[in-house]
């Protein structure tokens, strides 16, 4: 059976629930997975069965050498919903966390980082799915 969104987001809820040490392993890892969690989800905005479709930007982005995350976020980031504008701009933060996160060893994760990155998962899946539910309607903070 395939992995799901669903099985990512349950993934990240209970490594949250069992610390390990070292600290840092432990939140790159939480980084990692609660990213992953927040751009697969992104994805469904673009998926051809959503209720409000969105247009993936791929023709001019590909000149640049975008990858399909990049893609993502800013898609987002052109699109004409407010919400989703700020949701590209909080997972391109989030994406470059996650780079550190996974790949630069000699770099320290600190306590910041990780709440900043709790505060990215989180604003991403309440706008998101705001948006799913409600469209183009202002996000009520």
């Amino acid at each position: 059976m395939p992995v799901t969104i669903e099985d990512i987001y349950t993934q990240k809820y209970e490594i949250e629930k069992n610390k390990f040490t070292p600290k840092e392993a432990y939140n790159r890892l939480l980084i990692s997975r609660g990213y992953y969690a927040s751009f697969l989800y992104a994805c469904k905005l673009f998926d051809g069965g959503a209720k409000y479709k969105l247009t993936l930007y791929s023709e001019c982005l590909d000149d640049k050498g975008y990858g399909s995350h990049e893609k993502i976020y800013e898609s987002l980031i052109r699109s004409e919903v407010a919400n989703l504008k700020y949701v590209g701009k909080v997972l391109k933060k989030y994406h470059k966390l996650r780079k550190i996160s996974d790949y630069k060893m000699h770099l320290h994760i600190k306590d910041y980082d990780a709440i900043s990155a709790e505060q990215h998962f989180q604003d991403c899946k309440e706008r998101i799915e705001f948006f799913m539910k409600n469209g183009n309607l202002d996000f009520p903070f």
